[in-house]
């Protein structure tokens, strides 16, 4: 019985360092996600969402992830009804009341936090994405402050959008004008993976963290 105590510490001993390299491997496999990154189902940080200047969810789900670029550029194809090559002020709000349509799925007549939503979750297939440090596309309109946007307000702010948009005044939204769009949002994309500066932000987003500053996000 003496000789077999040796042979029993040695075996307990082995099972709890294997136990002991098991756990150190599954804590260094795992992973945290880095700050501001939100993962999906998966477990994997999913991608942002893009946006066109009206709202209008660019990639994600079945849309897959084209290059900013090549997504404001089709967005513009669409909204131009008449295929001149550009948007006049016309089709750009046009194009801003059909989005409301669309993300409006209650027909209330004003969207909220939790319709904007249900409505981009269809682009969230893999899991929810990691929304922008800066200002929300659509709730940037609730100028107001009560906690909806209504038709109105969205439409307002689109106007206003696409005077800040027409760099060269001349009343049409090129595609030429579109790169500092996405000069724009890839400086979110940085902000989101940096995580918001000492001192306040985070998200600009009506119900979680605030009021958005007047007149948009573009």
């Amino acid at each position: 019985m003496a000789n077999r105590r040796p042979h029993l510490r040695e075996a307990l001993e082995a099972v709890l360092i294997i136990a002991a390299l098991a756990g150190l491997a599954a804590c260094a496999g795992s992973g945290r996600p880095g700050h501001g990154d939100r993962p999906n189902r998966e477990g994997q940080v999913a991608a942002p969402l893009l946006y066109s200047p009206n709202g209008e969810a660019l990639t994600g789900g079945p849309l897959g992830q084209p290059s900013c670029q090549l997504a404001m550029e089709y967005w513009l194809d669409r909204a131009d009804t008449n295929h001149d090559g550009g948007l006049d002020r016309d089709e750009f709000i046009a194009d801003a009341r059909a989005q409301f349509a669309r993300m409006d799925a209650d027909k209330l007549g004003y969207l909220t936090s939790d319709a904007l939503e249900r409505y981009r979750e269809p682009y969230r297939q893999s899991g929810r994405v990691v929304q922008s440090s800066g200002t929300d596309p659509v709730m940037s309109a609730d100028t107001n402050f009560d906690m909806k946007v209504t038709q109105e307000e969205f439409l307002k702010q689109a106007g206003e959008t696409f005077s800040r948009l027409d760099a060269n005044h001349n009343g049409t939204l090129a595609k030429d004008e579109l790169p500092p769009l996405c000069a724009q949002q890839a400086g979110r994309r940085t902000e989101q993976h940096q995580g918001p500066q000492q001192g306040g932000g985070g998200t600009q987003r009506h119900g979680k963290g605030g009021g958005a500053p007047r007149g948009g996000s573009f």
